[in-house]
């Protein structure tokens, strides 16, 4: 049986191949079986793993990663054909009472046209939250062409210059 995505790591700038390696240091005493892929996009891997996507960000989060700048697990998931998939993943992903909110997107590809960060901010607002760089609930969005992935939750740092987003 294959391996299910379960988050999105970002590289910092010309590190993508180290942060491979990185991730697999940190993964493997966990789950021998864990993958990490280099997609189409510069610095963008996708990790496939056993681990469910709250256990993945929790692992991240205890490490120390030089290479990496984020790490978004998948707590949600969507194939967008339309700005609805989209709309229902930020609604279903958005719970709890609204308040300040920091706003983590990166939309690629076909994602790029789907959704734009303007339009996903007036999401997030009309939804009653507020974008805050400084709050430490974060909404997390990433997109690889159509596949949208996301995650809600605090804010936690994996390296120097890195974050990820953990179940609160």
């Amino acid at each position: 049986m294959p391996l299910p995505l379960r988050g999105v790591a970002v590289s910092r700038p010309g590190r993508g191949s180290w942060l491979a390696d990185e991730l697999l240091d940190t993964l493997i005493p966990w789950d021998p079986e864990a993958r990490v892929v280099e997609t189409r996009f510069p610095g963008v891997i996708a990790v496939y793993t056993t681990l469910d996507p709250g256990q993945l960000a929790r692992i991240i989060s205890r490490g120390y990663h030089s290479f990496m700048k984020r790490l978004t697990p998948a707590m949600a998931m969507v194939e967008a054909r339309g700005w609805s998939d989209i709309e229902a993943l930020v609604r279903g992903l958005l719970t709890g009472p609204p308040g300040r909110v920091r706003l983590i997107l990166a939309t690629r590809g076909v994602g790029k046209s789907l959704a734009g960060r303007g339009r996903l901010e007036d999401l997030v607002r009309s939804l009653g939250f507020t974008p805050s760089r400084g709050a430490r609930m974060a909404l997390a969005i990433e997109s690889l062409d159509g596949l949208f992935l996301g995650a809600y939750g605090i804010t936690s740092p994996c390296g120097p210059d890195c974050v990820t987003v953990t179940l609160p």
